[in-house]
């Protein structure tokens, strides 16, 4: 399986509809994507509802959302970053995942 990791550059002008489309139409094509910006849980369920609409059980089987957030500390503040992989459905599975670390085992 191929792995795309997509800086936050690549998407901050996109809107969450084109966001979606790039996500689902790499998916589809059998790609896990890494975004190092996370998605927004609006965005989460924009891309859920869209994927519902286009799974096929011979074809597309939906897609696994892992949301990853870690404590990082920035000039002496608190920041949450975030981390977001979507792989198509079934393909990912979680080994392990504490607030500073996350493992993941692809099937």
């Amino acid at each position: 399986m191929e792995i795309n990791f997509i800086s936050k550059n690549a998407t901050k002008y996109l809107t969450t509809r084109e966001k979606i489309q790039m996500i689902l139409r790499l998916v589809r094509n059998n790609v896990m994507i890494v975004l190092e910006e996370g998605l927004s849980p609006e965005e989460q369920l924009e891309l859920l509802k869209e994927t519902m609409r286009e799974i096929d059980p011979l074809r597309f089987v939906g897609v696994d959302i892992i949301s990853f957030n870690g404590p990082n500390r920035l000039q002496g503040r608190e920041n949450v970053t975030s981390l977001t992989i979507i792989a198509p459905g079934g393909k990912i599975e979680i080994v392990k995942r504490t607030p500073n670390q996350l493992s993941v085992q692809l099937l």
